[in-house]
């Protein structure tokens, strides 16, 4: 199931206390102009006030608290680990800010350190967090209520996951730039918590070197190469390149039609438009974001297709293709739930939890594989178990859209022209 939006639950929140809803309502107006700083400290003690209402006692300490709600069948197992049990619960994150050098502390997600003295890290910790905690919030108060407002988010909450680091100064010195004979010679004369407050006033090294390298190379590869060009060449393992380097930058193909490059793959926007057809699509970090489009004719059929993908999943998957339609939406566990019509022979099936039944007695299976960019289709029979397995999208990613991207330059290399290629480069 959805989450509730936070708009939803701040109006239930405000009627069982005016206070407590006018609290969640700033502390998304300090999320909208930038201070996460400010709206995850107003949420934490909010948080906290909520429960301690609700068993009404307020001078019980939080962990105490959160256990007599589970006890009262107020929260379930999982709920109550995400507020005080887990490793890094909303509690422990509380209390990190209240009384940890936060200097040390780094939200870390796919390599990348998240400083939680900077701004915006505490604006990324509070878009990871809050969308749960407010639906949680909305279940304890839901009690108090004749209405069924409480949602199962135990399936969400068991893939939750946070990862907060604490970083000693040499860490933090050698994460920044520093090499182990400047941070030797730095700790002779500064003790450790000196040194953290001198590198987080630091700026980083890596950035200046990075900067100066494109300053260097600003002249030598250009932002924007209009194609078709001499200089621009495909490598046998599709990445584009520039006068031999990978490139980075934008390619132009005419008026409206680009993509966007970073180290030779897809990267950005993209937009290819023509008589016949239109594609356009954003990566972010290598994976696809946002909405996916392609409109046209595909071998003499017209397609009409609009997918929406988070971090490279797909989310949403609406179509028109030839007589078929489908409008799905994948719940987090992948299942396909929405409608598929075939107007050629007049059918139409609606999915639930990804199933539907025929009406001759079969059972239709959609769901999301793979990394969760195929969507698959599965048939089976009362008897016979599968019968059938087909793919309604195989492998929408990068990969694979930078082959068909790149092809409208280069045309397609042959697997015996790849190979010898590759034993050149070799």
């Amino acid at each position: 199931m959805e989450l509730y939006s936070k708009e939803y639950v701040i109006e239930y929140i405000w009627i069982y206390s005016r206070f407590y809803g006018n609290n969640l309502s700033d502390c998304e107006s300090q999320y909208r102009v930038g201070n996460g700083y400010t709206a995850l400290i107003l949420l934490f003690a909010t948080v906290e006030n909520i429960c301690k209402s609700i068993i009404g006692n307020y001078d019980e300490n939080f962990i105490n608290v959160v256990s007599n709600l589970k006890v009262g069948g107020i929260i379930t197992e999982e709920e109550e680990k995400f507020l005080s049990k887990n490793e890094i619960s909303l509690r422990k994150i509380r209390n990190m800010f209240a009384h940890c050098n936060l200097i040390q502390l780094n939200i870390v997600e796919n390599g990348i350190y998240y400083p939680l003295t900077e701004k915006d890290s505490c604006l990324f910790l509070y878009e990871k967090i809050s969308d749960i905690t407010y639906n949680i919030l909305l279940n304890i108060i839901s009690s108090r209520f004749n209405v069924e407002l409480r949602i199962s988010l135990d399936n969400i909450l068991s893939q939750f996951e946070i990862n907060i680091k604490e970083l000693s100064s040499e860490e933090y010195l050698s994460l920044i730039g520093f090499n182990s004979n400047d941070i030797n010679r730095l700790k002779q004369i500064n003790n450790d918590n000196d040194l953290l407050r001198l590198a987080d006033n630091s700026s980083n090294i890596a950035i200046y070197e990075a900067i100066f390298k494109e300053l260097f190379l600003a002249e030598e590869i250009p932002k924007e190469v209009r194609v078709p060009s001499d200089k621009i060449s495909l490598s046998v393992r599709n990445e584009m390149l520039y006068d031999g380097k990978l490139y980075t930058g934008k390619i132009v193909f005419d008026d409206v039609s680009y993509m966007n490059l970073k180290d030779g793959h897809l990267e950005g926007k993209t937009f290819i438009g023509d008589d016949e057809r239109e594609i356009s699509f954003n990566i972010v970090n290598g994976k696809l974001k946002g909405d996916y489009k392609s409109k046209g004719l595909v071998f003499g059929i017209y397609n009409d297709v609009l997918i929406n993908f988070e971090n490279g999943k797909i989310k949403n998957f609406i179509s028109s293709i030839a007589s078929k339609g489908y409008n799905f939406t994948f719940d987090s566990s992948g299942n396909g739930n929405g409608t598929f019509n075939n107007s050629k022979i007049g059918t139409s099936l609606n999915f639930k939890d990804g199933v539907a039944e025929t009406n001759d007695g079969f059972t239709l299976k959609i769901n999301i594989g793979g990394e969760g960019d195929n969507i698959l289709e599965s048939k089976f029979g009362k008897k016979d178990g599968l019968i059938s397995e087909d793919f309604i999208l195989k492998h929408i990613n990068r990969s694979v859209l930078g082959k068909i991207m790149f092809k409208r330059i280069f045309g397609e290399l042959s697997d015996k022209e790849r190979n010898e290629h590759l034993e050149n480069e070799k």
